[in-house]
């Protein structure tokens, strides 16, 4: 099985910074946050999936040449080998839609997840190759989605209509659209997700019983860091 493993991330630039961090932290250590961020996925991605042929792509937003992105991107990722492409414009399910699209060119199977996921179930991946066809789903806390899975056989626009994004109702409409379009869904724990100064407690925790010590050292350097 051809496997895509597929981040949504936004380019690491003071000028792109999310601006709910920012408002928590300031630009400057929103920026570090957000580098975090990717340095976690970078981490992820780095562990490789027994037995299968694994890509890793990166769909990053502002939009940017490739090789421009992989300048902003290369101290976060020195360890991993990506292949960098500009999300599509529109909602994020016109852009989940043409990303996959391309994806399923030469995949049979794709992981898809946010950059600021940040606690992901363990085994997730596993799992979500051991039961394809059918999707591995999992929320974030709030209502959105975290993660899915998708084999290229069910791939369909209609996947991705109808879904009230960035609501407490994206999940159970996602789950719903999966569902209405005859594949079989299992939804697999809940994620963290870093938005706001309110989430990073939170965070902590699950990273605690994730045991993801290499990722609690690098957030408090990280804090540490932050402008005085």
């Amino acid at each position: 099985m051809r496997i895509a493993r597929v981040v949504f991330a936004r380019v690491p630039d003071l000028n792109f910074s999310n601006t709910r961090l920012a408002a928590d932290f300031g630009a400057v250590d929103a920026l570090a946050l957000e580098r975090w961020l990717l340095r976690v996925q970078m981490r992820v991605l780095a562990v490789p999936i027994a037995q299968h042929r694994v890509r890793d792509h990166i769909f990053f937003a502002p939009r940017t040449t490739p090789f421009k992105a992989r300048l902003k991107f290369r101290n976060e990722f020195p360890r991993v080998r990506l292949h960098f492409h500009a999300q599509s414009e529109g909602d994020l399910g016109k852009r989940y839609h043409a990303a996959l699209a391309k994806i399923f060119e030469h995949h049979d199977l794709a992981l898809i997840w946010g950059g600021d996921m940040v606690a992901l179930p363990g085994g997730v991946f596993d799992t979500a190759v051991a039961l394809s066809p059918q999707s591995v789903v999992t929320p974030a806390r709030g209502g959105t989605v975290a993660f899915f899975s998708l084999a290229a056989e069910k791939f369909s626009p209609a996947l991705f209509e109808h879904i009230r994004w960035h609501t407490p109702h994206a999940f159970g409409d996602q789950v719903r659209a999966f569902q209405n379009n005859g594949i079989a869904v299992v939804q697999r724990g809940v994620a963290a997700t870093l938005h706001s100064a309110y989430n990073l407690p939170r965070i902590i925790r699950a990273l605690e019983v994730e045991a993801r010590d290499e990722d609690l050292r690098d957030l408090a350097r990280t804090v540490k860091s932050f402008a005085r």
